[in-house]
C-alpha cells in the first residue's frame, strides 16, 4: 500500500520532534513527553498528533533552551514559540466559532485564519535576533496574551490577508 504525503508528514513531524530533543528513538521521545511509547504508534496510525502533545513538546524544548541545554540551532526556539501559539489560537478560535454550522466550513475558515496568525507571527518574530532568548519570550508572552483576549476577532481581522 502506498504511503501517502499525509503519513510522511507525520512521520516527518515525529522525526523532526526526536531530533529536537536530542533522542534517538520513539521509546525515547516518549519518556521525554511523558508518555506511553504506544501513543507515538497511535500517532502514526492516526496520522495526528494530538495538539496538547505538540504544545507540550513546545514548552519542553522552551524550558531546555531555558535551562542552556539548548537546541542545535536557536531559531528552532523561534519556531517553537510559533507553533505553540498557533496551538493556542487553534483552540481558542474553536470556541469561538459559531456562527459555521458545517463543521467542513468551519474547518477551513479556522484554517485560513491560523494561516494568516502564523505569517503575522512569522514576520513579527523574524524581526528578533534568533540568539536572543530574552527577547523570544517577551515577544511570545505578548501574543500569547493577545491571542487569549476575548477581542481575538477583533485583532485577526487587522491582519494582512497574505
Amino acid at each position: 500500500m502506498p504511503v501517502d504525503r499525509y503519513d510522511e508528514t507525520i512521520s516527518e513531524q515525529i522525526e523532526r520532534m526526536r531530533a529536537e530533543m536530542r533522542v534517538d528513538s520513539d521509546a525515547e521521545l516518549a519518556r521525554e513527553l511523558n508518555i506511553d511509547p504506544s501513543a507515538i504508534s497511535a500517532w502514526r496510525r492516526r496520522r495526528s498528533i494530538p495538539k496538547k502533545y505538540l504544545v507540550r513538546f513546545h514548552r519542553i524544548l522552551n524550558e531546555y533552551a531555558d535551562f542552556g541545554r539548548g537546541l542545535p540551532n536557536v531559531s528552532k526556539l523561534r519556531e517553537a514559540y510559533i507553533f505553540s501559539l498557533i496551538c493556542i489560537f487553534s483552540d481558542k478560535i474553536k470556541s469561538m466559532v459559531t456562527l459555521l454550522v458545517d463543521e467542513d466550513q468551519q474547518a477551513l475558515w479556522i484554517g485560513y485564519q491560523a494561516r494568516r496568525v502564523y505569517n503575522f507571527l512569522d514576520s513579527e518574530f523574524r524581526k528578533i535576533d534568533p540568539s536572543d532568548k530574552d527577547e523570544l519570550r517577551k515577544k511570545y508572552e505578548y501574543f500569547e496574551g493577545v491571542i487569549s483576549n476575548e477581542k481575538l476577532p477583533t485583532w485577526i481581522e487587522t491582519l494582512p490577508d497574505w
